[in-house]
């Protein structure tokens, strides 16, 4: 028997309704730091998925993602060539994200994204704990290592986290989670080294350090060697959360505290 008309056109208008509510949901989640921060069950739903996939097409050869862009939406092939950097939450936010998407729903794609995203990490850390702010290397102040924006503390944050075998990350295999925790010592021993004395007291850090010397060092011509009072709050936070800490990182942290106390605008 044929279906009557109304029959017809009741089923296409369910299928014109759900179209429209997949066109209207598609977008609403803006990449941002609120891509990390939806429900669990979003990170399964056909809308992630297609962020997903396009956050992967950004992916350079060599596992990192450009900065500036907005990932969410389909790459053009210039744009899917800009080059790969640890600064403005890039790199280490679109793996965070990969890492929810496998979590939620298993694809290997986002898993294998993710594992060349910390091989590039690995591969980008200096042999002096540091990170540069590009990688491959770029000539100038682009391969100083670099605290500014927190470029680095996001760097050793998610390594930890990965080391640890914390969710979403407990899908990386052991090496991995064993090189992971070795360059995050590696980075913390580097903090250290690179915390500036003053009249042979420790202060704070500059957000970048020469990566040879590990003098302060210069960054943009209107950005000169200075101690950076937001570049060390984000330090000491990550200091903060290492637990049993050795007497060496107790100091830097009490001596960071006195010096942002020190320098404080009142009044």
């Amino acid at each position: 028997m044929l279906p009557r008309m109304e029959e017809v056109n009741r089923a296409a208008l369910v299928v014109l309704l759900a179209a429209a509510s997949v066109s209207v949901s598609a977008g609403q989640v803006a990449w941002g730091s609120d891509i990390l921060r939806q429900a669990p069950e979003w990170y399964a739903s056909v809308e992630a998925r297609a962020v997903a996939d396009n956050v992967i097409q950004y992916q350079s050869s060599q596992g990192g993602w450009p900065k500036n862009t907005d990932l969410a939406t389909r790459p053009t092939s210039v744009r899917a060539q800009e080059p790969a950097t640890i600064d403005n939450d890039a790199t280490t936010r679109p793996m965070r994200f990969l890492a929810l998407m496998a979590q939620a729903g298993g694809e290997a794609r986002y898993r294998e994204a993710f594992m060349l995203g910390i091989d590039y990490l690995l591969s980008a850390q200096y042999p002096n704990g540091g990170w540069p702010q590009y990688f491959p290397l770029r000539e100038g102040y682009y391969s100083r290592i670099t605290y500014n924006d927190n470029a680095m503390v996001n760097v050793l944050s998610l390594l930890r986290d990965i080391g640890a075998g914390k969710a979403p990350y407990s899908f990386v295999d052991e090496s991995r989670q064993a090189k992971a925790a070795a360059a995050v010592a590696r980075g913390t021993d580097l903090i250290l080294r690179t915390q500036v004395k003053q009249d042979g007291k420790l202060t704070a850090w500059c957000a970048q350090h020469d990566e040879n010397t590990l003098d302060p060092a210069w960054a943009r011509a209107y950005e000169p060697p200075s101690l950076s009072g937001s570049e060390t709050v984000g330090i000491v936070r990550f200091l903060l959360a290492i637990e049993r800490p050795s007497p060496d990182i107790i100091a830097a942290i009490e001596a960071a505290v006195a010096w942002l106390d020190s320098v404080g605008v009142r009044g």
